[in-house]
């Protein structure tokens, strides 16, 4: 320490004035590093939280004034809901013969020669329990394909997963068909209770 007063005690008027400044610009870029960079960046980002929940909050006010027409909305899709997600979903052996049966009921709507059908298992798809069939059949192509439409255009959620076609004989218009058909069917999801 008593080297540098001697040191300041050496300098001129005018070199001491320089010492002072520079003294001074460096304590104050490290203030400004050390202190106020942070802080100043803390402010920025509570700022920025800050316009996020109000944005949040006027979502949500929004939602609030709008309650009894959504209400109302609900009222309107409620039925539908309960149908899709049951209070008691079936059991897994009746959603397989109620999709048996459904295909069954579409083959025969095409006029197609069922040979055989099975089905292939069922896995957990959440909030759904999908449930899987192999079918062979025989019938011409157009035929074929108006079931994949009927299957496709149906009002369960079914899907033709994969076909394989192969004609009957060389000059045949009949073909023979395997299908793996899927079928979505909804577990228990909780309805919320109509709003008195």
């Amino acid at each position: 320490m008593k080297k540098i007063l001697s040191f300041i005690a050496k300098l001129s008027k005018r070199e001491k004035i320089f010492f002072y400044l520079t003294v001074a610009v460096v304590a104050a870029s490290f203030i400004w590093r050390l202190i106020l960079i942070p802080i100043i960046s803390r402010i920025k980002s509570l700022d920025t939280e800050i316009a996020e929940k109000n944005k949040t909050l006027r979502n949500s006010l929004q939602i609030l004034t709008r309650k009894d027409k959504i209400e109302e909305e609900g009222k309107k899709y409620r039925l539908y809901l309960e149908k899709l997600f049951p209070e008691k979903p079936a059991s897994e052996d009746e959603n397989v013969l109620a999709f048996l049966k459904e295909v069954e009921a579409m083959v025969k709507n095409s006029d197609i020669n069922l040979l055989n059908i099975r089905p292939i298992g069922s896995e957990e798809a959440a909030p759904f329990q999908k449930e899987t069939l192999s079918l062979e059949c025989e019938a011409p192509l157009e035929r074929i394909f108006a079931l994949f439409s009927r299957i496709e255009c149906s009002t369960q959620i079914l899907r033709v997963e994969k076909f394989h076609l192969t004609p009957k004989g060389k000059e045949s218009s009949v073909a023979r068909c395997s299908i793996e058909i899927s079928m979505l069917v909804a577990t228990t999801v909780p309805i919320p209770a109509p709003v008195p």
